[in-house]
């Protein structure tokens, strides 16, 4: 968790610094300025500039630690070492429940870093945010990772042999969707699919509380039915 929230906090910090430079370099280049027009990122200020790569690429490099998280059970199963944890007097949903919130924690903290590095640096550059925005906006970065943590988790409880291809391959894909779906004008239902999508740009449009349950209810779930299954299921030998 220290070696990403560090690192993470370095890249919002260098990200930041650079986003006057970002924006005028765009502002020389028209034809990069269209084609990021035609995605829907606004990069005629810091503001959007922050909210349309900065907000994009921070939640996917959550995403991706909490799929590093995700493996850990799965691979301790895998090689014989869970059923010797499982020897201790704790029940299996109990163990199961621990494991998840201690991982939750974990990615809460490394997104703690990288938000403050953010706002620390945007506020000494007298960057122009609107602040209460930037603050629900960072808070509610923990969400799209812990859709993947749980949906991973969920899926070691039931399946722990396909945890790393699945978890992989759903955040692939919700990734790219999210890239790709405004520039294929589908409708705004279908280009929910995507957890970046369901996430959106609370830092310029504000939180849409709708699609915030809608990730709420999913980190619930995926949790819920993990930890049903991996108290019912052997153990791999």
């Amino acid at each position: 968790m220290l070696l990403w929230g560090t690192g993470a906090a370095l890249f919002a910090t260098l990200f930041t610094v650079v986003t006057p430079s970002i924006r005028r370099g765009f502002a020389d280049l028209a034809e990069a300025r269209e084609a990021a027009e035609q995605l829907e990122f606004d990069v005629t200020s810091d503001l959007g500039i922050i909210s349309a790569l900065l907000f994009l690429l921070l939640p996917l490099l959550a995403c991706l630690f909490a799929a590093t998280l995700t493996s850990g059970m799965a691979s301790q199963e895998a090689a014989g070492r869970l059923e010797l944890e499982l020897t201790y007097p704790v029940g299996r949903r109990a163990y199961f429940l621990q494991r998840v919130t201690a991982s939750l924690v974990a990615i809460a903290g490394a997104v703690t870093c990288a938000t403050a590095a953010f706002l620390t640096t945007a506020f000494l550059l007298g960057l122009d945010l609107d602040w209460p925005k930037a603050g629900v906006a960072s808070l509610l970065l923990v969400l799209p990772p812990w859709i993947v943590l749980s949906f991973g988790y969920g899926l070691a409880g039931w399946r722990p042999r396909v945890v790393v291809g699945a978890v992989a391959g759903a955040l692939a894909a919700s990734f790219f969707f999210d890239l790709l779906a405004p520039a294929l004008d589908l409708p705004g239902a279908v280009q929910k699919l995507s957890i970046f999508q369901l996430y959106g740009q609370p830092l310029t449009e504000g939180v849409n509380w709708g699609d915030t349950a809608v990730m709420l209810a999913l980190i619930v779930g995926f949790t819920a039915v993990g930890a049903l299954a991996f108290a019912r299921r052997d153990i791999l030998k």
